[in-house]
């Protein structure tokens, strides 16, 4: 296997150096561009430090993926929209609107067990426990980029920032009107169809966003019913220049056969800048997530999940070298289903300090109490550095501790509910796990057309929760619980390089390097690939409307089970997609996924092959 990815690097980076070699005799007063034109450095990014900073700035590692890549993209899902992100794993599931991808993974630790926060607008959602949906809260229609912060995040975000954090923007209230709606329809019955509507009316703005989702697709593989409605909106009135209320209010709702799930989301805010440059903001949100899953072989889960936070941030420039951030936040998690009844409060408090060092080198220091109604008091502390070594060179570093609380099935399923084969039973005595997460990073731009990002990280996690066999049998089937193990640890390399290769033409390449073990039995942690690679090319023609994105990834062989000695095979799948646009107010499209039929490494496992899918847009 480790020839196959050889080999394929070996052709990428070649492919991708040498299309860039050519266009660098090309380059003259190009050279002088601002960063904004460049691989998109100058965008404004807020997740990872809660203030705005442009991406090359920013201390803490972060990727962006913007609104022109999730439009050239074949994503049906927020999933598949990461799937070329170094770090993140998402390459075991079809990109099929329906999949929930619960086997995804952010530098080898699991989305599914709460190691990746995921949010919406800054705002938590649930994540994959107990049937939570994951990563793929909402169509990428509705989604203007997508931030993703690696390393320890529980500085800013408390519990299940471990790994780091996935925040899902959605589209913002507009500066003029406009009106952009979409249709599509594909194999096995996959159709979606989605509608936007905003406007800025002197000093109230608004956006509203209609999504619908349907196809015979399961959430694990195989056929299934599944229909999805989705409703966003946000509404902004300015009281007066740098002063305004927000409020976003979002609904969805999805079925299968035997699962339905429907959540609401209302978010109100106050925000403030002031004459000296300071900024305040007062945030509430209110979450409920009501699901009913029913499917023949394991226990029935049905009741409500919700959150209650509010939260409070200021920031000042203080000597002029320090950004100072303060805040509070409450958050409540109330869980009422029939296996489970409990309230959760955490109050926190964390200060954060960006301070300009040197003129080339910025430094961040935060830390975090969290007061936690199950676990006391626990502190997380991070430190982060940007080192500038040339206008062209950048060294990014960082160091932080994190925890996470066991989820809601480890920690509170007190009855044992079954799962096919087996029943498993939660363990109230498990103590949350901590980690240690360490990350080394040089991002070097060649030329306005090379840009390349080369990472190391490591992150040591202590009291690890994983299932085991307690001996046991319960109605007539093994019992199975949960433990803290001793310590695991997931390490790797990252790099992704990105070229410009001449006026319409662009390429990128990323691979993942990946090492876990679970010091315990000395053993691999199941489905984590040594050896994860992308390749993606992307034409666009400005003259004739016409564009063209080419992707091709690579997945190294993966254990399946925890005695490693079953494992999947190592497999390529390649897609590509063809936009045309019409007229200024209206393109076409037509995409292949899984172009040569891969079975993802696993004949074992239901696969929809190679699908097709059409699409009409039209904006106004």
């Amino acid at each position: 296997m480790w020839c196959k990815t050889r080999l394929f690097l070996t052709v990428a980076i070649g492919l991708s150096f040498a299309l860039a070699q050519v266009s660098l005799a090309q380059i003259d007063e190009e050279e002088k561009s601002k960063k904004d034109k460049k691989f998109n450095l100058g965008q404004v990014v807020v997740t990872a430090t809660k203030t705005e900073r442009i991406l090359a700035d920013v201390p803490v590692e972060t990727s962006l993926i913007t609104k022109e890549e999730i439009e050239q993209s074949n994503a049906q899902t927020v999933a598949d929209l990461l799937k070329y992100t170094p770090g993140i794993d998402v390459n075991t599931a079809d990109d099929r609107a329906g999949n929930i991808n619960w086997r995804a993974t952010f530098r080898g630790l699991s989305f599914n067990a709460g190691y990746g926060l995921v949010l919406i607008d800054g705002q938590r959602v649930r994540g994959m426990d107990a049937w939570g949906y994951g990563l793929n809260q909402i169509p990428p229609e509705m989604i203007e980029r997508i931030e993703v912060v690696k390393g320890p995040g529980s500085v800013l975000y408390g519990s299940d920032a471990m790994a780091g954090v996935v925040n899902i923007i959605t589209k913002p209230t507009p500066e003029k009107r406009f009106f952009s709606c979409y249709a599509g329809y594909g194999t096995h019955d996959a159709s979606d169809a989605g509608c936007s509507l905003g406007d800025k009316i002197g000093k109230f703005g608004y956006i509203l966003n209609y999504a619908r989702e349907k196809s015979d697709a399961g959430k694990y593989g195989g056929e299934d019913e599944y229909d999805a409605n989705f409703v966003n909106t946000k509404f902004g009135y300015e009281v007066e220049e740098g002063k305004s209320l927000n409020l976003g209010i979002s609904w969805d709702k999805k079925s299968w056969i035997y699962s339905d799930w429907d959540s609401i989301r209302i978010s109100p805010g106050w925000e403030a800048k002031f004459d000296d440059g300071s900024k305040f903001s007062l945030k509430s949100y209110w979450y409920d997530w009501n699901f009913h899953h029913f499917t023949p072989g394991y226990t029935e889960q049905k009741g409500d999940i919700g959150y209650r936070q509010v939260e409070s941030q200021y920031s000042r420039l203080l000597f002029d070298k320090h950004m100072s951030t303060a805040g509070f936040e409450f958050l409540e998690e109330v869980i009422d289903f029939n296996l489970v009844k409990k309230t959760i409060d955490t109050y926190s408090l964390f200060l954060q300090d960006e301070w300009a060092a040197l003129s080339n080198l910025n430094l961040v220091f935060g830390a975090r109490l969290d007061s936690h109604s199950q676990f006391g008091e626990e502190v997380s502390p991070r430190l982060s550095g940007l080192l500038e070594i040339t206008d062209k060179t950048r060294l990014r570093g960082s160091v932080g501790r994190s925890f996470k609380s066991p989820t809601i099935s480890q920690l509170y399923y007190a009855t044992p509910y079954r799962h096919r084969t087996y029943y498993i039973q939660g363990n109230p005595n498990l103590n949350p796990e901590y980690a240690i997460g360490y990350s080394l990073g040089i991002e070097q731009e060649f030329s306005d057309k090379l840009l390349l990002d080369l990472g190391i990280f490591r992150n040591d996690v202590d009291d690890m929760v994983i299932t085991y066999d307690t001996g046991q049998i319960y109605l007539g089937k093994t019992l199975n619980s949960y433990k803290n193990v001793a310590e695991a640890y997931t390490q790797g390399i990252e790099l992704q390089l990105k070229a410009d290769i001449c006026e319409g033409l662009a390429s990128s390449l990323s691979y993942t390097f990946l090492d876990t073990e679970d010091k315990e039995v000395k053993k691999e942690l199941t489905y984590r690939s040594k050896h994860t690679a992308g390749w993606r090319l992307n034409y666009h023609n400005k003259k004739y409307g016409l564009g063209t994105n080419f992707g091709l990834r690579y997945v190294s062989s993966m254990y399946k089970d925890t005695a490693n000695t079953q494992e999947t095979n190592g497999y390529f799948v390649g897609e590509i997609k063809f936009i045309k646009e019409i007229t200024k107010y209206a393109k076409v499209s037509f995409e292949i996924d899984n172009l040569f039929g891969t079975d993802y490494g696993d004949p074992s496992v239901d696969r929809e092959g190679r699908t097709f899918m059409g699409k009409v847009n039209l904006t106004f």
